[in-house]
């Protein structure tokens, strides 16, 4: 007996709706062609699974009992089929990436890519483009195999071996107009009383909790909005605001609207002052490619304006 799981679905459809002309629907099939499929299952089972009338049909005791199997069956070759996938992915060496990415990051990623072609791609390289709540959501949900974080305090990195990428100075925006985009040197502690504006669904809520951190050491927390955007080039274009935003340094030539009049850029110059940024992989039962990936970025050449980590 060979029972084609394609029409073991359609069986499955068919005894929820119990009507061949809204499974065929549903399904989006001819309903002579279900009727077909499932004249031929009854015909490979040896018994009837339906009783059927003009607008109506019914499950006999063989089909309800034939219903369970066929979930069974269903559930059974989706697992495997899953499995396969993952078994496949793996063998084709196989790393997913996940996290902040800093522009930094996305040139160094950029440039292994260029050379895993150029060797006929030994490895095959996803980056996840999925939101997380926070760096911890991201990093429990254990989906992938690499994470590219800003690091702080608030990431729990027991697990994980870490190895850091970069460091890179953050910087102030704020409206030109603002008492503050007069100044030459601006520390930390200039902005005990502004509003600090966080995006969510950008890179700048992922290195919001260094921000943080470093507020609190200087003995105050920040005054916060936050906004809901798709990403902080959308923030940037549309939004004038009197609160502070603050970015990566090194970011701010890949937003050409900062060069707008309207908008002052400036470095916070604190010595401490600065994200780093590093690539974090499991330390048990880790993807085995993971630890060759991450040691394969450690020694690209690092982009013009970022610092080693010492």
């Amino acid at each position: 007996m060979d029972l084609n799981i394609s029409v073991l679905r359609e069986f499955i459809v068919l005894a929820q709706y119990l009507n061949f002309t809204k499974a065929a629907s549903y399904l989006n099939m001819r309903q002579s062609t279900i009727s077909k499929h499932i004249a031929a299952l009854e015909r490979e089972l040896g018994f009837a699974l339906l009783e059927r009338s003009t607008n109506h049909a019914t499950l006999t005791d063989g089909g309800k009992a034939f219903l369970e199997m066929a979930h069974r069956l269903v559930s059974l070759n989706d697992e495997t089929v899953a499995h396969t996938a993952e078994v496949a992915k793996r063998a084709k060496r196989f790393v997913s990436v996940a996290g902040a990415y800093h522009q930094g990051v996305i040139q160094l990623f950029t440039s292994m890519l260029a050379r895993y072609h150029n060797d006929n791609a030994w490895l095959d390289i996803d980056f996840s483009s999925k939101l997380y709540p926070s760096v911890d959501d991201m990093l429990k949900m254990d989906e992938d195999d690499v994470f590219a974080v800003c690091r702080s305090s608030a990431i729990d990195e027991s697990d994980f071996v870490v190895r850091p990428l970069f460091r890179d100075t953050f910087s102030a925006i704020l409206p030109s107009e603002h008492p503050l985009s007069s100044k030459k040197c601006l520390t930390l502690n200039d902005f005990k009383e502004e509003t600090f504006m966080i995006t969510t669904g950008s890179a700048q809520f992922e290195n919001w909790p260094r921000i943080s951190e470093l507020c609190e050491a200087r003995g105050f927390a920040p005054r916060t909005e936050i906004r809901r955007i798709a990403n902080s080039y959308q923030f940037l274009s549309m939004y004038l605001f009197d609160s502070i935003y603050f970015i990566p340094t090194y970011a701010i030539p890949f937003y050409p609207m900062l060069k707008e009049p309207c908008f002052s850029c400036k470095v916070v110059s604190d010595p401490d002052c600065y994200f780093e940024y590093a690539l974090m992989y499991r330390e048990r039962n880790a993807n085995p490619f993971a630890p060759q990936f991450v040691e394969e970025a450690l020694q690209q050449p690092l982009p013009v304006g970022l610092t080693p980590c010492i």
